[in-house]
C-alpha cells in the first residue's frame, strides 16, 4: 500500500505562521501582495487564504471556505516562498 503524504497548513494566526514567514524573511503583508500578483496573472481569485506550510503560502479560489466544504470539489493553490519572493522582486 502507498503512504499518502500529508502537509500541515498552519492558518492565520498560529504561532508557527510567524515563525515560518520569519524564517522566508517575509511578513504577511507581502505575501498577500504577491498572492495577489500571482491570482492577475493565473487568472484566479483569493477567496480563502488558508494558511502556510513550509514551503508555501496556500489558498482556495472559494470564498468562506470551511473544512466541512472539504477539497474534492475546491482548488488549492500552493504559492511557493521562492515563488512568492520572485514574484515581489526579492532577489535570493
Amino acid at each position: 500500500m502507498d503512504e499518502i503524504p500529508t502537509i500541515t497548513i498552519y492558518s492565520r494566526g498560529h504561532p508557527l505562521e510567524t515563525i515560518i514567514l520569519g524564517m522566508n524573511k517575509l511578513n504577511m503583508g507581502q505575501v498577500d501582495a504577491a498572492l495577489e500578483i500571482y491570482v492577475e496573472q493565473n487568472g484566479t481569485v483569493v477567496g480563502t487564504i488558508l494558511g502556510v506550510t513550509n514551503d508555501a503560502a496556500v489558498f482556495t479560489p472559494t470564498e468562506n471556505w470551511t473544512r466541512d466544504l472539504g477539497f474534492e470539489e475546491n482548488t488549492v493553490h500552493f504559492v511557493t516562498w521562492e515563488e512568492i519572493r520572485t514574484l515581489l522582486g526579492i532577489k535570493p
